[in-house]
């Protein structure tokens, strides 16, 4: 759960500076569970990778509903790697499906959750314009030995753009009130049948998740596919 006082206490603006060093260990993505893709980060690494969102999923994800948001949630499937130390074999170790020889495959556009490490992000509404904005603090208690190192300084503005996030991006708002009307539909007055359910599931990650061209941009594509997911979900329903 993420503390607010220590969010206030170490948040930063665009053009605030902070250290970090990545040590190129790979630690940091060993038994992640917790890497779960939103259709722009699928959008971002089949872009990197030259594939199609499709072939990605086969490749690398795996999907299920989540408790809470009852939408189809995609993450990205731990391996067993090739090498292990007698250490790791004993540990248990599996890592993320997008570390090769100990480098991401998809550095330049990987998903934006590993990108911002380690700043973190929240987003505020703002009362008097009731908009939504982006801010950033930095992550504690990691337990990344990159965070020791004070060997570069980077402006927040300066690490967004090396990733390629957009400083001011709409994404996560008009995700955020698909999944709560995708909620709403599949939530509603009383239980849907399974089949309907199903149905319904299969067309979000068809369509919302997986339906993008990469050499195209991704908001109007993501806006089209979630307005034609809405029209077919309320028709199933």
């Amino acid at each position: 759960m993420i503390d607010t006082k220590d969010i206030e206490q170490s948040e930063l603006a665009l053009d605030d500076t902070f250290t970090f060093g990545c040590k190129g260990c790979g630690e940091c993505c060993h038994n992640r569970y917790d890497i779960l893709l939103t259709p722009y980060d699928i959008y971002r690494v089949s872009k990197c990778l030259r594939i199609t969102p499709q072939k990605l999923f086969e490749r690398y994800c795996e999907t299920y509903i989540g408790q809470e948001s009852h939408i189809p949630i995609i993450r990205l499937k731990p391996k067993t790697p090739t090498k292990l130390s007698a250490r790791q074999r004993q540990a248990g170790i599996k890592v993320c499906p997008l570390l090769q020889n100990n480098k991401c495959i998809a550095h330049k556009l990987k998903p934006v959750l590993c990108a911002l490490f380690p700043l973190g992000r929240f987003h505020r509404l703002e009362t008097k314009t009731g908009q939504s904005t982006n801010a950033y603090f930095l992550a504690k208690g990691s337990g990344c030995r990159g965070r020791v190192s004070q060997s570069k300084s980077y402006t927040v503005k300066k690490w967004l753009k090396m990733f390629n996030i957009p400083e001011h991006d709409r994404f996560p708002d008009i995700w955020g009130d698909l999944v709560s009307r995708t909620r709403k539909i599949v939530t509603d007055v009383k239980p849907l049948p399974k089949e309907q359910l199903l149905d319904i599931y299969r067309v979000f990650l068809m369509l919302v998740y997986l339906n993008y061209d990469y050499n195209e941009d991704f908001v109007p594509q993501f806006e089209s596919n979630a307005a034609k997911f809405l029209e077919i979900a309320e028709g199933i329903k």
